[in-house]
């Protein structure tokens, strides 16, 4: 059914024989799709409407001037269409004319990461043989949560309307199609679209994975060993609070020892990842359950790649993570996400470290896993410049450091104070930029300064003098330490929350204020005057959510009162 697009050097990025518009005879204007293979094209359910016609559309070949159209019908198992909570919205039609193979769409997997140039063409009423707009993208968001991914334009004149559902999304670097475009929004004020992923829609219709290139973003031991329980949620939790964390203007390094792979930490570790996956998070999330503990579950796709280092040679690691890029070359600029495990079971553990270390200087997000605290790697993994620095073992809770010799507790804890002393000064920078624009955020703990008495006290003591009564301090203060950490890590946690959720009232507001233009109460008065309230609100610094949370609210209400709907959807504008 499909291409091996592996095998390809790159698709011609002026030429993009996989356009085609398709008109539905249920609809009054066309939207956009993409040829896949000899007879198959991939658009928007609600591009179609319907999956009952034995003719659903008629596809319009506008990639290849002078092709003569086809009709398509849905194809068995093709369609899917938009649930209550937004979700969906794919389809997959059979055309009755097969086209030429070289011609499908050379959809790839590839990681989508803030600020990814991108292009794509849709048929607007006055401008039905096409017309190209530019945009970056920005991030997950929509339904499932984050189904969707933002794309902001790259000038006000270039922008996504009615015409463009169903638009491929091109990666201007590489020309491979990496989504489907599924909706957005223009006023006045804002314009942006949604994208869905490529990883998601294989993840709705399966049957296209064969046509998809490109290497998944998750090694399949995490999916093999996928544990839903969560039986240490603090480890969790620190996993889950790094992969969202946003990123620094420096590198951004995580080093922690998770044991054996059948230990809790490695099963909380792989959980993190699978959860993150775009194709694999649905089901995780029907196997994790509505009790997981809050603070567990990771954004999706907050991870790019995530290796398995056991057995592998520094070659293999370095192809994977090329092969995951689209690129023959290591990234130089990819703002990425990368997790690499078990690298203390690696073929060549300190080669391995040193090949990553340039990639955390050139900007890439690393979290470093070892299985034992006493991998002679580890130091060297410890010694990568991290800005806030994030490094240091996993504490004596999650990597049993109770069991080593007294000078290597020693100096563990000496670092983990060391590790205490930067959170602290990154938590009050973060406390300084979020109280700009939130009111009422947390107050940043501090617990160094005791800290680093007690070990200086420590390394006074005669540690045979008394030895049960020097453990029992020892252990008191590595337990002290992670307990500071953990308070930091819940400050962190906060005071990110409070910009998300500030973010995520904006983005609502202002899709929820498209519904109404949509359905002929542009001018209602009382609409607008509460629409202007709930944004005076939101765009003021401090912002204050409380106040906030209950204007947005009273405008969606009004919202819903006047289209008689109490659906409560996120308001996407279909285009």
């Amino acid at each position: 059914m499909g291409v091996d697009r592996d095998q390809c050097a790159g698709p011609d990025r002026g030429l993009e024989p996989w356009r085609v518009r398709i008109r539905s005879p249920r609809k009054t204007y066309p939207s956009a799709g993409i040829l896949l293979t000899t007879n198959t094209v991939l658009t928007c359910a609600h591009a179609i409407e319907t999956a009952s016609a034995q003719v659903a559309a008629e596809v319009d070949f506008v990639g290849r001037p002078g092709a003569r159209s086809a009709r398509a019908r849905v194809a068995q198992d093709g369609w899917v269409p938009e649930r209550a909570d937004q979700t969906g919205d794919v389809a997959l039609l059979i055309l009755d004319q097969p086209q030429p193979s070289e011609c499908g769409a050379p959809l790839r997997r590839l990681p989508l990461y803030w600020g990814r140039p991108v292009h794509m063409s849709g048929y607007p009423d006055i401008l039905q043989d096409g017309m190209a707009v530019g945009a970056a993208l920005a991030g997950s968001c929509g339904p499932g949560p984050g189904e969707w991914v933002q794309m902001n334009p790259t000038s006000r004149g270039e922008v996504v309307r009615r015409g463009f559902s169903g638009a491929a999304v091109v990666d201007d670097q590489t020309g491979f199609v990496i989504g489907m475009v599924v909706g957005g929004y223009v006023d006045q004020d804002v314009a942006f679209s949604y994208m869905l992923p490529i990883e998601t829609i294989v993840r709705y219709l399966p049957q296209l994975a064969v046509s998809v290139g490109g290497t998944t973003a998750v090694d399949p031991v995490f999916k093999q060993r996928f544990d839903p329980q969560t039986p240490d949620p603090d480890f969790a939790r620190s996993v889950a609070l790094w992969c969202g964390r946003p990123r620094t203007s420096g590198p951004d390094v995580k080093v922690i020892t998770t044991g054996d792979p059948k230990s809790p930490q490695s099963a909380m570790l792989g959980r993190a990842i699978v959860l993150a996956d775009r194709e694999s998070r649905l089901a995780a999330l029907r196997e994790v359950g509505a009790a997981a503990p809050a603070g567990t579950i990771p954004p999706v796709g907050s991870i790019d790649l995530a290796i398995d280092a056991s057995g592998k040679s520094v070659a293999e690691v370095l192809k994977r993570i090329a092969d995951r890029l689209g690129t023959d070359h290591l990234p130089t600029d990819q703002p990425i996400t990368l997790v690499v495990a078990g690298i203390d079971d690696s073929v060549q553990p300190d080669a391995l470290v040193d090949a990553l270390r340039p990639l955390a200087e050139q900007g890439v997000r690393l979290m470093l896993a070892f299985r034992r605290p006493s991998s002679p790697s580890l130091s060297s993994a410890r010694s990568i410049p991290s800005v806030p620095p994030e490094g240091g073992s996993a504490g004596p809770a999650e990597s049993g450091q109770e069991h080593l010799p007294v000078p290597e507790r020693m100096a563990a804890l000496a670092a983990r104070v060391s590790d205490i002393k930067a959170a602290e000064h990154a938590a009050r920078r973060q406390q300084e930029h979020v109280a700009t624009r939130v009111k009422r955020v947390a107050e940043v703990p501090t617990a160094e300064a005791a800290l680093r008495l007690r070990l200086t006290t420590l390394r006074k003591a005669d540690a045979k003098a008394d030895p049960e009564r020097f453990l029992a301090e020892l252990a008191s203060c590595e337990r002290a330490a992670e307990r500071a950490l953990r308070r930091l890590e819940r400050v962190g946690r906060s005071l990110a929350e409070k910009l998300r959720e500030r973010q995520a009232l904006r983005g609502s507001l202002v899709a929820y204020n498209a519904r109404p233009a949509a359905h002929g109460l542009a001018e209602d008065v009382e609409l607008a005057r509460l629409y202007r309230q709930a944004r005076d609100i939101l765009w003021q610094a401090p912002c204050d959510l409380t106040v906030a949370r209950s204007a947005v609210d009273r405008f969606q209400r009004a919202v819903r009162l006047r289209l008689d709907d109490t659906s409560g959807g996120l308001g996407r504008e279909f285009l």
